[in-house]
């Protein structure tokens, strides 16, 4: 479902994360770091209140946070799923 951005006043950074686990459902906190070039605890905090929010889902695998994009009606990811 897009996220009309603007509509809901997310900032630029959440934004570009929100984006990029659009773009890779699945991916982990430590690759989100790395993809966009940003502190952990900075990445943690927006992916944190995305998911707050509604926008994201968090799941932990391995001793890793795994984050999806929240869908209307789907259902939520298995942890440890494929991405």
């Amino acid at each position: 479902v897009p996220v009309d951005t603007e509509t809901y006043a997310l900032t630029e950074d959440e934004r570009e994360l929100l984006h990029a686990v659009q773009e890779t459902p699945g991916i982990s906190e430590r690759e989100l770091v790395e993809s966009l070039g940003r502190s952990a605890p900075s990445v943690a905090r927006a992916a944190k209140k995305l998911s707050q929010s509604g926008y994201l889902e968090a799941h932990h695998a391995g001793g890793e946070t795994i984050w999806y994009p929240r869908t209307l009606g789907g259902p939520a990811p298995t942890e440890g799923g494929e991405r």
